[in-house]
Order: structure tokens, then C-alpha cells, then sequence
């Protein structure tokens, strides 16, 4: 199986805009940091009420299962994300889009309809 976070380091340096459907503002790579003492990648977003964008992260088990998911399944669902990835949705439901997202950047997923990333 690809080493799929040496693929994200590469693609999704600080500063990257994370490609999302109809967004409400940029979600911006902010850099690797620390979450329940492991490795996660950090973004910002949009504070849709003002002030400070909101700080949201993934950790490197997360994005292993979205993509042994995405590689054995050939979808990566939001139903199965809320029901799979627990913590990770509550962590914020937007996390969904973020790995959808960084999953398209990197070519391996394309945005198939709400809900859906379909393998590319």
C-alpha cells in the first residue's frame, strides 16, 4: 500500500489551499502538528461568525483508514465516515471534505457528487 502520508507531505505544504466542493471560504494547510499524541495535519478555516479562523486537524491513523478505505471500497462516503471515523467527525465534520480534498490533490480521489469521493 502507498505510504499515503509521505504522498500528503508532499502535496499539502503550508499554504495550500485544500480544494473543497461549493466552499465557504479557503481551507488552508497550516502545517503537521499534535492531536491525542499523534502526528496530524493541521488547517485552518473560516469563522463564518468573525473573528479567529478555526484550527482543525487529521491525524496519521485517520488518514490511513480513509485511504485503505478508498483503495478496497473505491469510495470514500460521508455515511461511512460519521459511522467509521468517530472521533474524526467529531474532532469536525468538515474533516470529510479536508480528506476528500487532500485526496484529490494528490490524484488519487475525485469529488463524485455530494457525500462521495470515488477513487481516480
Amino acid at each position: 500500500m502507498k505510504d499515503i502520508v509521505a504522498e500528503i507531505e508532499r502535496a499539502a505544504v503550508r499554504g495550500t489551499v485544500i480544494p473543497k466542493p461549493n466552499p465557504r471560504g479557503n481551507h488552508v494547510v497550516e502545517g503537521w502538528a499534535q492531536r491525542n499524541g499523534e502526528r496530524a495535519l493541521a488547517y485552518t478555516m473560516p469563522n463564518h461568525t468573525g473573528g479567529t479562523r478555526h484550527r482543525k486537524t487529521v491525524t496519521e491513523s485517520e488518514w490511513a483508514e480513509a485511504y485503505q478505505r478508498l483503495v478496497e471500497e473505491g469510495e470514500f462516503t460521508r455515511a461511512w465516515f460519521r459511522e467509521a471515523m468517530v472521533d474524526c467527525n467529531a474532532n469536525g465534520p468538515c474533516n470529510f471534505t479536508t480528506i476528500g480534498g487532500v485526496f484529490k490533490l494528490i490524484g488519487i480521489a475525485e469529488y463524485a457528487f455530494p457525500g462521495t469521493y470515488t477513487k481516480a
